[in-house]
């Protein structure tokens, strides 16, 4: 039988760009000692530098043009070369204490969404508690970014995209 699955899940609620394409989970920052911008951070550090990343990523991005935001969503985001992938990447969950108490598992749903943080502007950070062997529909993320982290467990994800031609959807990984 399978065990079941915490990931965090940060959501940013204030761009307009779509991130579907990106596999963020998949990318992971490399780490360099003795420097503040690759040590590992806490929770409550995350939760604190998010923020401000955030507006300020979001400035830039008003700023740009319509072409410049889809080369950023589709080459950046997601990449280690995106500021918010990296400090989500090195938020260390090694110690358990620090996430255990927010994994609620509600064994009549596939998942349950438990709140960590949100600044009720631009993020809201979630840990989401998968029970074993459960699985979402399909489903997309318009309109916002989506980081995710494993804290324990597996995770499959199947990717698709929409064949206008033929209006059925196609799977990609």
């Amino acid at each position: 039988m399978s065990s079941p699955t915490s990931i965090f899940s940060y959501d940013l609620a204030s761009w307009d760009i779509n991130s579907s394409s990106k596999n963020p989970s998949s990318h992971r920052p490399s780490f360099t000692n003795g420097t503040e911008e690759s040590s590992p951070i806490t929770l409550n550090q995350l939760i604190q530098k998010l923020p401000p990343l955030l507006h300020s990523q979001n400035t830039k991005l008003q700023q740009m043009s319509i072409q410049e935001r889809i080369h950023f969503d589709t080459t950046i985001r997601g990449t280690d070369a995106d500021a918010v992938n990296q400090l989500f990447g090195r938020l260390d969950l090694t110690k358990e204490e620090c996430w255990k108490k927010y994994a609620l598992f509600d064994t009549s749903k596939n998942y349950t969404r438990n709140l960590i943080a949100t600044d009720d502007e631009t993020f809201t950070l979630l840990l989401l508690c998968w029970n074993a062997g459960r699985e979402s529909p399909i489903h997309d993320h318009p309109c916002d970014g989506c980081w995710v982290r494993l804290c324990q467990g597996r995770v499959r994800e199947t990717r698709y995209e929409s064949n206008d031609e033929t209006h059925t959807l196609e799977v990609t990984s």
